[in-house]
């Protein structure tokens, strides 16, 4: 998208997005800002992030793309299909976790329901959750802080890490502490991943997420 113009909404103005003359306007529930319809059609979508699916559809059906959407969808499913199938000759019944690593915390992503990476990784490639996903993030929750008591009960297989940096500065040496705590580090199965890629929905960064697991697993 390195032709689309950039729009900041959070400082209040209208004034730049005016000079680019929109010819539609779709937004997500978080945006608030009034006017925009004075500028063109506008569309507020609900943006379920789990089901990205309906959100695709309601877009191309906006859109006049409606005819596109089966195929793109049947794509991306023809391919965790097969990725599924791989994953269940390499990798078996051995268990998988996602974590988020701060300078501040260690968060565990819940299961195949809930969150950006527990649908991919548990519903869509039909790996196994560590018992500690149903444990401590339940059906409804997506996430949770991890106690250092609980991080050295992770005993996982194979486990997903994300550095977030986006909101602060994360020290390298509280990084190297934290992964010191991981029992994964030992059998040399835990694997970083790129935080904006696995920290999203969408077709995009779920076919990437597949990439990711394949490259290290399959």
């Amino acid at each position: 998208m390195d032709d689309v113009p950039v729009f900041d909404v959070s400082d209040g103005s209208l004034e730049r997005l005016t000079k680019e003359k929109p010819e539609f306007i779709l937004l997500d529930g978080g945006t608030h800002l009034p006017g925009y319809s004075r500028l063109a059609p506008t569309y507020r979508m609900a943006h379920p992030g789990e089901d990205w699916r309906a959100t695709l559809d309601k877009t191309a059906d906006l859109l006049g793309k409606k005819s596109c959407v089966r195929d793109i969808i049947g794509e991306y499913e023809s391919r965790a299909d097969k990725a599924r199938q791989a994953l269940e000759r390499s990798v078996r019944d051995q268990t998988v976790a996602f974590l988020r690593i701060s300078a501040k915390a260690v968060i565990l992503y819940g299961g195949s329901k809930q969150g950006y990476t527990g649908p991919v990784l548990y519903g869509d490639l039909g790996l196994a959750p560590h018992r500690l996903v149903s444990q401590l993030t339940g059906r409804s929750r997506r996430s949770v802080v991890l106690t250092p008591e609980w991080l050295a009960k992770l005993d996982a297989d194979h486990l997903f890490v994300t550095f977030d940096r986006l909101w602060g500065h994360t020290a390298e040496a509280r990084e190297d502490e934290r992964l010191a705590m991981l029992p994964g580090v030992r059998n040399n199965s835990v694997y970083e991943v790129d935080f904006l890629t696995w920290m999203n929905y969408g077709i995009l960064s779920h076919g990437k997420k597949i990439d990711d697991v394949l490259i290290v697993l399959a």
